[in-house]
Order: structure tokens, then C-alpha cells, then sequence
């Protein structure tokens, strides 16, 4: 193999480093026109941009979307941008258009020339480039005629998640850019690597970059690359028209093979070090592209335990993966800005991955943000392809739609694509090549060799399923639900399908209710209660089940008694809420190793819903997300249903000792047990703590802190406890949920003594730091149990993004918290009200400003 002359004589790799860069990307974002009237910026979709542009006011909300006339997206639409370039980057260049993303099909036209046509350029995950270099001029004319996705083609899909898009998401989905460039361009650029294992001292590079010839001469030169302070070059040749796929190894290049590297880790094992490299071709001429990009030094392999499940490791330590299912906005109107707040509401709840079914983003930008924040991401295929009802066409049993030989060429030609425009991102850690079925046989093998060619560094998942490939065997995942409700101790449960073991793909308790001033603006003050067919409609769009509340209004009932007002339902609704979300994280925490990841279906919404969401669609967490937080806070005090005992649980590479106190409290405040431990657990690991004694009353509640040695607060944890027992029906599970024989009874609390709770905000230096105190304090010999706090503007519209320290919190008997709200990325924070209720508290009010 060909030797790198390493450094080679200063002088030429100085001389090399001085060339002038006249290769560039010019990305067309701003100044497009949809249909000659509708100003724009691309990626857009067709309904994005008129929603955008004032058109469907209030559409998403109440029933309006079921009045949408969709006849008016059965025409194509034209988008228009006039663009400029310059004498120095016409003459002597090479120049091409690049279309990264389609929906779905699109003639494209260029100075009134048509440059290929919808029978050319189709399929949303297809990027397409285009040789523009005779046709382009000083000022130029783009137009590009989008056409919807017809029944049986794989378009973006949302499922049963939400009512398709109207519009099919026609439209340009992700970014038009012009590269230019002299005799030899570069592309799609990666860096992969071994990391040893046992030291984590050393690791081993591998550079892959596309180098294509786009002349009709030979061209000789040096790819030239620099990284954290070192220097390398390689010799080449390339004939005309020559596209050549370069791997280099540290064999080949000493510079690869790193020394005390900065490893890249998940947030909650590290941090996430990022490396710059900078490449050029350089020939006689100087230089004739160049690009920069980011990686990370990281390994990634997988394992199956002894029953068959698969997990992960990351740099030779095992993971436990906590995530949700991500979906991009029904319009696809995500933005940089709002891809940063929701990434920020990931790292909040101390989650360190998001599942997509789906390759979603409207660019890298979510993927560049994942690199840079440790969450791992779970990218791959949707089961919107592998159904009738969805796709529009028949689907095989065990292999979906995607069968036929047409459909194996596109599908391939998709994921071709998008590894090579993804798999650069260390945050990555797999391709999931099926969701709910297996890819038919000769798909599966066009794919293994794609990823041995391409990206041979991260795993494959033939299904979310636990279904066995003929090629690559069993898929080690588990998606057996539930999707419904299910209560706190199901995931305990050894016979529970879905509870704490493998790795569970996509799960949750159903119904995850918005908070009451978001509600309002969705279903409207005319029907705010009882719940209706509006409260209805914006449950799933499954016609088969999860498509009313009824199941959540019939748990309520069972586990806390009637409630016939709707802040009682919401109280309870956000109560078994937090409560079974935040108990099904902890359950994976408190069974390592056969537990291996859990994926909350979901974590967001693309619409204005109540089903599976742990913030809403305005950006505004729920109940659910305050659970979810404390449950996998990195170290944590645990209770565990089904053994009754209290855990300490540490999901950080370090051992750890703390002080564990528990506090337990019958519900008119009397003290029943107070226990302290020195407690200890190893890293990514649980031990237990204390047992909890048994009580009289039917109901208590459990109070744990973790402490330091000198006395701060760690983290906390609060449960309110049944005498009886959750008793399920477990002949009777389906994938939608367990149905439950008898349920533990918790209406002791719909009698609990009401508390005069004190509420002090402290706005000192809030516009410096963006920074609100807010002291809660109980002064009464009671508990005050499940205090919400709500910042509303002065409509009484929740305000967001604002990030609390906690919510929906208990005080023990004359406790005093305090609690930072965070405003800094409010854009307005005047005339703002703090509201304060709970289930036995008066609510409160009270001013910021």
C-alpha cells in the first residue's frame, strides 16, 4: 500500500497551504417566490409557506384542518429564485446545482432551459446534482415545479401520529446550493475510527471522501488535510471524469493514528469532543475544492444479552439508551431555532438519544446540534412504507410495500443518499433499515453493501421488531407496546411485553395531555369541558384505536374517583401522567444490564395533540417531562413497584457514594418512617437502598433526597403510594396495552386537606441573566402535593421556551424549595404572571413585572 511522505519537505507542504481556495457553496435560502405571489426561503413546503405567509390562520386548531380544500395541491407549484455570480467564479469553474431534498417529484429549469423533469428528479430522499456549468450566467433564473407524491410512493410520513399533510409536503424539503469549483470536486467527507478500548489512549482514523474528476482531462494532484494541528497529503491521478471513493487509514497516513485523543462521549457519559478537518484538492493549477467539516473520535459497536436483546456500546462502555421518537413539524417549518429549543428540552428531561422514524430535518442542522450537545440519534426507514392504509398501495405481510424491482432501485438509491450526507455525525449510532417489517431480501443485501462501502462504522437494525432476518439474523429489538395507558407498576412487572427489558423501541401511556392554557388554544373555549369529539380529533389519527380519550377518562375514574371538573381531570390526568412516564424510564435505570434502551413514543408532536408527547406542540412541556426529568436525573433515588424498595441509581462512569434519607407521610402530614443510608452504586449501574415499610392508610407519600457529604441536595424524588396493588389482566395484553383487573386506589387524595401555600419571586437581576427565583414554601403540618407552576402572558397564554428547575412539585410539612425559572431565550418578558395550583392548594397569581 501507498505510503503517505509525511510533512514532506516544509516547503512544499507550506507552499501547498498558501493556494488560494477558489472553490465555494453558495446555499439559496433567502429570496425565493412560491407560484409568483408567496415570498419564501427554502427548505419550505407548499403549506408551509402559506401558512407562513398569513393563509389558514388558526388551522391546526379546533377541527379547521378537516375544512382544508386539497384539490388546490393537486397542481404543481413553481418556486422561483433569481441568483447572481461573479465573473471570477464563472470563468474557468466548474459549476453545478445541488437539490438535497425533493418532495416529491420537480422539473427543474434554469435561464427558461429545462435541465431535467419530474420523470428524472423524484423521490424525497434522492439528492440530485446537476451539471449547470454550460447554462449558468452573471444573473440567473432557477425555477423548480414541484409535484405532490402520488398513492405508493415513499414519501415522508407522519402514520397515524397526525392527519397527513395536506399539501403531501410538496415542496423543497432541504437546501439548494451552487458548489463551484475547478477540475475536481469534493464530497460527502468522513472520518471514522477505532478507539482502544482498554485504555481509551490511542485510536485509529479512517478518512473517506467522494474525489470526482469533473474534466475531460486527467488531473494530477495532492489531497491535501489538517486536523487539531496535524498535516497530511496524498498523491493521486485521476482520469477524465474519473469518481473515485478515497479511504485512508493510519497505514496510509500517520497522522491518523491518534495518541491521548479526545474522545467523543454521550452527555451523560462525557463530553462530546468535536474534531475540524479541513481538506483540499490541490493540483498545478492550485486549489480545485476544499471542505470543512466536524468529527468525532468514537467507537460504536452492539451486543445481545443471553435472551436475544440488542444493546450498545459506546467507546467500550455499555449504554443504556433513553430517548424519544422525534417528528419533524407537520409543514416541516422546523428551524434552527426551534430544532436548539427542543434539543435543549432533550438535555433537560437527562435524556441522552431521539429515535427517528424517519431521516427527518430540513438540513444537518439537527444532526450538526446532536454532534455538539452527546445525544445520541437512532435515524432510519418509517412504517408509514410498510402499510396499506398509509402508503396507498398492497404491502407484503413480513416485507411492506417497498418490493417491487422499481421499488428496490429507489429505496437503495434512498439510503445510498443519505448515508452519504449523514454519516460524517458521530452522534449517529445506527441505521434503522426497517421499522415495523423487514426489507424484502434483495433490498436488506443492496443495503449491507452500501454500509460496507460507505459507512462501515455503526450497526444496522433490519426492524423495531424482534424479527429474524434470513440475512443478518434477529433485528434484537422489542416494540411490543404498550401504546395506552398503563400504570406505574406495569413496568416492574416480569410478565409485562413491554416492561424493563432489551431494548424497547418505541413505547408510552397514550394520552400525555398538554397543560390547561394550551388545551384552550386548541380545542377553543367552547369546548373546553366535557371532553368532546375537538379533544377527540387531536388524539391520534389511528382509526383503529387511540383515537378518543375514552381510555384515559376510564383510568381516571378507576384510579382517583370521578372528576367532574376540569381542573380535577387535569390534576389526575397529569398525575398518572408524570407518574407512569417517569416510572417507565426508571425501570430500565434499576435493571442493567437486561435492560438496554427505552424509546418514549413520543417526544414531540407535529401538531397540536393530546397522544404521545413529553412537550407540546407550542414548545411547552407537559406533565410528563418534569417525571421524566427527576427519573433520570444522573444520580437518583429510585422507587421500585414491584420490589417495593428504594434504589440508588447512577448513570454516569464513576462511582458513587451519597446520603439517602426517605421520608414517608399519610395523607394528613403525619410522619410514618424517616430512614438515612450511606448509599453506594457503581457506574451505569443501581443498588438498593431502603425498604419501604408498609402502611395503614391507602394512600402515602414517599419522599427521597440524595446528598452530598456535606449536606447539598443532589437530586429529590417524590411518590404517592398505594396500600393495594395494580392487578392486570395479563392474557388479555395486545400491542395497544394490558388491561387492568383491579385497579390500586388513589382517591384518598381527593380529600386532602387543603395547605396555604406561600409563593415568593425573587426578579433581581432578571434581565441580566434571564434568571427568575420563585420560593415555595410550606408552612403547614400537611403535604402540599403536585404544585404546578405556569408563566402566561397577559392574554393567559402560556409563554415558551421557559426551562423550570422542577415542576409539578410536592412539599413536605414545613418545607421551603426554591426554583429557577430560566427566561433568557423569551423573546418578550414583560407583562408576564406566575400562576400557582395544585390539588390542595387555593390558586395563586403573581406578577413579574
Amino acid at each position: 500500500m501507498k505510503k503517505l511522505f509525511f510533512l514532506l519537505a516544509g516547503l512544499c507542504l507550506s507552499y501547498v497551504f498558501s493556494l488560494s481556495v477558489c472553490a465555494s457553496v453558495i446555499t439559496l435560502h433567502d429570496g425565493w417566490v412560491l407560484q409568483n405571489h408567496y415570498p419564501t426561503s427554502v427548505p419550505s413546503t407548499v403549506m408551509g409557506t402559506l401558512t407562513e405567509n398569513g393563509e389558514y390562520g388558526g388551522i391546526l386548531e379546533g377541527m379547521n384542518y378537516k375544512s382544508v380544500d386539497c384539490t388546490r395541491f393537486e397542481v404543481p407549484w413553481i418556486y422561483e429564485n433569481h441568483f447572481k455570480l461573479t465573473d471570477k467564479e464563472l470563468q474557468g469553474h466548474h459549476i453545478f446545482l445541488q437539490l438535497d431534498g425533493i418532495s416529491y417529484r420537480a422539473d427543474i429549469i434554469l435561464n427558461g432551459k429545462v435541465l431535467a423533469t419530474k420523470d428524472q428528479i423524484f423521490g424525497t430522499y434522492c439528492r440530485h446534482r446537476l451539471d449547470i456549468t454550460q447554462d449558468v450566467q452573471c444573473d440567473n433564473d432557477l425555477k423548480i415545479e414541484v409535484y405532490r407524491a402520488q398513492k405508493g410512493e415513499p414519501n415522508a410520513g407522519f402514520v397515524d401520529w397526525n392527519p397527513g399533510p395536506v399539501d403531501g409536503n410538496m415542496g423543497i424539503i432541504r437546501p439548494v446550493s451552487i458548489i463551484v469549483c475547478g477540475d475536481v470536486l469534493l464530497s460527502d467527507p468522513a472520518v471514522y475510527s477505532l478507539v482502544n478500548k482498554h485504555t481509551l489512549k490511542e485510536a485509529w482514523l479512517q478518512l473517506n471522501t467522494v474525489i470526482e474528476n469533473v474534466s475531460d482531462h486527467e488531473v494530477t494532484g495532492h489531497l491535501v488535510g489538517s486536523f487539531d494541528g496535524r498535516k497530511f497529503q496524498w498523491p493521486m491521478t485521476l482520469k477524465p471524469h474519473q469518481r473515485r471513493l478515497l479511504r485512508l487509514n493510519d497505514e496510509d497516513v500517520e497522522a491518523l493514528h491518534v495518541l491521548a485523543p479526545r474522545l467523543w462521549w454521550s452527555r451523560d457519559l462525557g463530553k462530546p469532543d468535536l474534531y475540524r478537518m479541513h481538506l483540499e484538492f490541490v493540483s498545478a493549477n492550485g486549489t480545485e475544492d476544499a471542505d470543512d467539516f466536524t468529527f468525532g473520535i468514537r467507537e460504536i459497536n452492539d451486543y445481545y444479552t443471553s435472551n436475544g436483546d440488542r444493546g450498545f456500546t459506546l467507546n467500550g462502555k455499555r449504554l443504556l439508551i433513553r430517548g424519544g421518537g422525534w417528528t419533524d413539524d407537520i409543514f416541516m417549518r422546523d428551524t434552527p431555532s426551534s430544532n436548539a429549543a427542543q434539543l435543549k428540552m432533550v438535555c433537560d428531561m437527562n435524556l441522552n438519544a431521539i429515535r427517528m422514524e424517519n431521516i427527518w430535518g430540513g438540513s444537518q442542522d439537527i444532526f450538526n446540534r446532536c454532534d455538539s450537545l452527546g445525544i445520541l440519534v437512532l435515524p432510519g426507514w418509517t412504517c408509514h412504507w410498510e402499510w396499506e392504509d398509509y402508503l396507498g398501495k398492497k404491502c407484503d405481510i413480513l416485507y411492506g410495500g417497498m418490493t417491487s424491482e422499481a421499488d428496490v432501485t429507489l429505496m437503495t438509491r434512498y439510503f445510498h443518499d443519505q448515508v452519504l450526507w449523514l454519516r460524517r455525525h458521530p452522534s449517529i449510532i445506527c441505521w434503522f433499515i426497517g421499522s415495523d417489517k423487514l426489507p424484502a431480501p434483495e433490498l436488506e443485501q443492496n443495503y449491507l453493501l452500501i454500509l460496507n462501502k460507505l459507512d462501515p462504522s455503526r450497526p444496522h437494525i433490519t426492524s423495531a421488531k424482534k424479527l429474524e432476518s434470513g440475512l443478518t439474523g434477529t433485528a434484537g429489538m422489542k416494540m411490543a407496546g404498550p401504546y395506552d395507558y398503563v400504570s406505574p407498576s406495569y413496568w416492574y412487572e416480569k410478565r409485562a411485553p413491554g416492561g424493563a427489558f432489551g431494548f424497547n423501541s418505541e413505547t408510552g401511556i397514550g394520552a400525555q395531555l398538554p397543560q390547561k392554557e394550551d388545551i384552550v388554544r386548541m380545542v377553543g373555549t367552547d369546548h373546553l369541558w366535557p371532553v368532546d369529539s375537538v379533544w377527540n380529533y387531536h388524539c391520534t389519527a389511528s382509526t383503529s384505536s387511540m383515537s378518543t380519550l375514552d381510555r384515559l377518562q376510564e383510568v381516571l375514574g378507576e384510579r382517583y374517583g370521578e372528576t367532574g371538573t376540569l381542573d380535577a381531570f387535569l390534576h389526575c390526568a397529569d398525575l398518572a401522567n408524570y407518574e407512569s412516564t417517569r416510572a417507565m424510564f426508571e425501570s430500565f435505570r434499576v435493571n442493567v444490564p437486561r435492560a438496554t434502551g427505552i424509546i418514549q413514543w413520543m417526544l414531540n408532536s407535529a401538531r397540536p395533540g393530546m397522544y404521545w408527547q413529553l412537550y407540546d406542540y407550542y414548545g411547552v412541556p407537559n406533565a410528563a417531562y418534569y417525571g421524566v426529568k427527576n427519573g433520570n436525573a444522573p444520580l437518583q433515588l429510585i422507587y421500585d413497584y414491584g420490589q417495593r424498595k428504594v434504589m440508588m441509581a447512577n448513570s454516569t462512569l464513576n462511582r458513587h457514594e451519597a446520603i439517602a434519607e426517605m421520608d414517608l407521610y399519610d395523607t394528613d402530614g403525619r410522619q410514618l418512617s424517616h430512614q438515612v443510608k450511606l448509599a453506594e452504586a457503581k457506574e451505569i449501574n443501581y443498588a438498593g437502598v431502603f425498604q419501604v415499610p408498609a402502611f395503614r392508610p391507602d394512600n402515602a407519600f414517599l419522599f427521597l433526597k440524595l446528598k452530598d457529604r456535606a449536606g447539598n441536595l443532589l437530586a429529590h424524588n417524590v411518590y404517592v403510594l398505594a396500600k393495594d396493588s395494580d392487578v392486570y389482566d395479563w392474557a388479555k395484553s395486545t400491542w395497544i396495552t394490558t388491561p387492568v383487573r383491579h385497579y390500586a386506589s388513589y382517591e384518598a387524595l381527593s380529600s386532602l386537606p387543603v395547605v396555604d401555600v406561600k409563593v415568593v419571586v425573587n426578579t433581581s437581576g432578571k434581565k441580566e441573566s434571564g434568571k427568575v427565583k420563585i420560593v415555595l414554601n410550606n408552612p403547614t403540618n400537611h403535604v402540599a402535593f403536585f404544585l404546578r407552576m405556569a408563566l402566561v402572558d397577559r392574554q393567559g397564554t402560556l409563554v415558551s421556551p421557559v426551562f423550570y428547575s422542577d415542576n409539578y412539585i410536592s412539599l413536605e410539612p414545613h418545607q421551603q424549595t426554591t426554583v429557577t425559572c430560566d427566561l433568557s431565550q423569551l423573546k418578550t418578558k414583560s407583562k408576564l404572571r406566575l400562576k400557582v395550583e395544585g390539588w390542595n392548594i387555593k390558586p395563586l397569581g403573581i406578577s413579574l413585572n
